[in-house]
């Protein structure tokens, strides 16, 4: 999968988050649970799933089939209780 993203959105996310962009290339696919939104007339996408070790939100648009990261962060215990409780089978 490839992946793209503005670097002043991946530092300004790095310094809010603390989560670098460059998780997304370890985020499950297999295992996430994806979200669709609509946001300032553009569609947005939401995957909740692991990247490795944590549990992480990213939110994304499709640019020239490729994924455009807007954000990520790790999620919190809480969330992901409820998250696993709305997945659909």
């Amino acid at each position: 999968m490839e992946y793209e993203w503005d670097e002043a959105k991946r530092l300004a996310n790095l310094k809010k988050h603390r989560v670098d962009f460059y998780v997304a290339y370890g985020f499950d696919w297999n295992t996430a649970s994806v979200g669709y939104s609509e946001r300032q007339g553009e569609a947005r996408w939401t995957a909740t799933g692991y990247a490795g070790n944590p549990y992480i939100l990213l939110v994304f648009t499709v640019r020239n089939h490729r994924i455009r990261v807007i954000s990520i962060r790790r999620v919190k215990f809480e969330q992901q209780e409820e998250n696993a409780g709305n997945q659909v089978e």
